[in-house]
């Protein structure tokens, strides 16, 4: 019966982390939602990159995006357009830099909030890279391009990242492509739910001290 009860908790931390692999940690630095007064002061409490070809709710939901799966759509647009929801200005040639900001008052409605960039082609000529500094125009010195004929950089398709409470408004950037290139910005997107994230750090040690104590009790018991 304890063999059982043993199998049936690893049975469960093996779910947790396999709900976990449709999302997996951004791994470019370089791409990001940052603070927009400071620069450097990161605004996301994390970060989750997928490889699916659009974001959406039903994405979202069935990778249990930061352990949740009750996100809402609140607020999508593109091309550099703002909307009453979210404000969008864009910063650079090419689409890859820029600033965004949303309404502050749909946090009484949300517990969790992310803001999901979206990359699409990649964007060439005078940019802002990273925090502020400029970027050459390209590797053999020729003048910005226009989007047209330009392929999509390969690798990550789009990355959510989770706001810190109350946090409206930001600076995002793209990191680089395949070849070098900045990805620039297809759409940006709001989802919100009401549900709050449950650190997963926290629910594995929760499970592995019970797995532990169990072990230990059927020890003593025999």
């Amino acid at each position: 019966m304890n063999k059982n009860i043993v199998s049936m908790l690893f049975s469960i931390l093996i779910i947790m982390f396999s709900n976990a692999v449709s999302a997996v940690s951004c791994s470019d630095a370089g791409s990001g939602v940052f603070d927009n007064e400071t620069d450097l002061g990161i605004i996301a409490a994390a970060c989750l990159d997928a490889n699916t070809n659009n974001d959406s709710e039903s994405a979202l939901n069935s990778g249990d995006f930061f352990g949740i799966s009750t996100w809402s759509l609140l607020g999508k647009i593109d091309n550099g357009r703002s909307n009453d929801l979210i404000n969008l200005d864009v910063n650079s040639i090419g689409n890859v830099s820029g600033t965004f900001s949303f309404d502050s008052s749909i946090w009484a409605d949300n517990d969790e909030i992310i803001v999901v960039l979206k990359g699409g082609a990649t964007g060439e000529g005078s940019v802002v890279t990273e925090h502020g500094k400029k970027a050459k125009s390209d590797n053999k010195g020729n003048k910005p391009a226009n989007n047209k004929g330009n392929k999509p950089a390969k690798g990550v398709k789009w990355s959510a990242y989770l706001l810190e409470q109350d946090i409206s408004e930001g600076f995002w950037i793209f990191g680089h492509g395949s070849k070098g290139q900045l990805k620039d910005l297809s759409h940006l997107t709001i989802y919100g739910s009401g549900a709050a994230v449950v650190p997963v750090p926290a629910a594995v040690w929760l499970f592995g001290s019970g797995l532990i104590g169990l072990m230990g009790f059927a020890r003593r018991k025999k």
